[in-house]
């Protein structure tokens, strides 16, 4: 799943993220948030590690691409 947070509000996309984390609950995640700069990017990368999944960034372009993986993550 992508979740394209370029033009959304911190807020926003973590509940999006915490929504995901709880759907998947039991099973494996693969995410990929799409942020406009690096402070958001570390903010997400934060949160997710903080959930017990792997994470890591990539520059894109013009954007920031967190990667978010993991078995049973977080689901708080």
């Amino acid at each position: 799943m992508t979740i394209d947070a370029r033009d959304k509000a911190h807020p926003e996309t973590l509940r999006q993220i915490r929504q995901h984390f709880a759907a998947n609950c039991t099973g494996h995640v693969d995410l990929k948030v799409l942020v406009q700069t690096h402070a958001y990017a570390m903010i997400i990368n934060d949160f997710a590690s903080m959930s017990k999944c792997d994470s890591n960034i990539e520059k894109k372009d013009d954007h920031f691409i967190i990667n978010i993986s993991g078995d049973s993550c977080s689901c708080s």
